[in-house]
């Protein structure tokens, strides 16, 4: 019955390691961004470069 438990305890770490992975693989995956006060200055920005990068083109 002993060598029965000897070979159950590695199995046991092995879920226990692949319900930890599972876990991480989830919180990777999930895409939780909180929005930024900042984010609507950010594209101004972005869209007065693109604007004065097109005017530096044309000229």
């Amino acid at each position: 019955m002993m060598s029965f438990y000897k070979h159950l305890y590695p199995f046991l770490d092995t879920i226990k390691q692949i319900l930890k992975y599972a876990k991480l693989l989830k919180k990777l995956c999930t895409n939780k961004r909180k929005k930024l006060k900042g984010d609507v200055e950010i594209r101004r920005n972005i869209s007065t470069l693109i604007k004065s990068e097109k005017i530096s083109t044309l000229i």
